[in-house]
């Protein structure tokens, strides 16, 4: 290196370049960054897709509780809790006679799918067969695809027995879940 001038190789100075070390710090500091934000999503995700389940559920409780009471207040005779189907081919928790004369019966269905089960009030004939009408009051989805059984289990009883039941419970339980119970005194007078 005798003929060259000393100007011709000047000394690289700091700001030239980046070092191993700086690149491969860089990339650690990106990469718990990165792991942070992504389990902040993932996290966000997992607690929308609970929170959708309880809504679904509080629904349910709430349109349940605006129909059930005033339909066992006002029922003529004393109503029928039946673990059977009944009003349509789904299983009937509870059949109340209807107020209205006509001898129709308010039955509460609960209907399950793959995906969840729903809750309904259905209105039925006479003989508490052919269904008339029928509202969806709400529909709780399965946790999960490996959870056993169905999304929502209802059950009834009549108080104090089932020849007089002046009052009837319903219990409303998400599958995973804490049980609702919907209780109503059906007037005697």
């Amino acid at each position: 290196m005798a003929g060259v001038p000393m100007d011709r190789w000047p000394r690289l100075g700091r700001d030239d370049g980046v070092s191993l070390i700086e690149l491969l710090a860089a990339m650690a500091i990106l990469g718990i960054i990165l792991t942070t934000i992504s389990l902040s999503i993932s996290e966000t995700l997992s607690t929308t897709a609970t929170s959708k389940l309880t809504l679904a559920g509080s629904n349910l409780v709430d349109f349940a509780a605006r129909y059930f009471g005033p339909d066992v207040q006002s029922a003529p005779s004393a109503p029928v809790v039946l673990p059977l189907p009944g009003c349509g081919t789904d299983t009937t928790a509870v059949r109340v006679p209807a107020a209205d004369g006509t001898g129709h019966w308010i039955a509460y269905v609960k209907v399950d799918d793959a995906s969840g089960t729903a809750l309904e009030r259905r209105v039925c004939d006479t003989t508490g067969t052919s269904v008339l009408s029928k509202s969806r009051l709400g529909w709780v989805a399965k946790p999960g695809p490996t959870v056993p059984g169905p999304a929502l289990t209802v059950g009834a009883a009549c108080l104090p027995d089932a020849a007089t039941c002046s009052t009837l419970t319903m219990t409303l339980t998400p599958a995973g879940g804490t049980s609702v119970f919907l209780r109503a005194d059906r007037r005697t007078s």
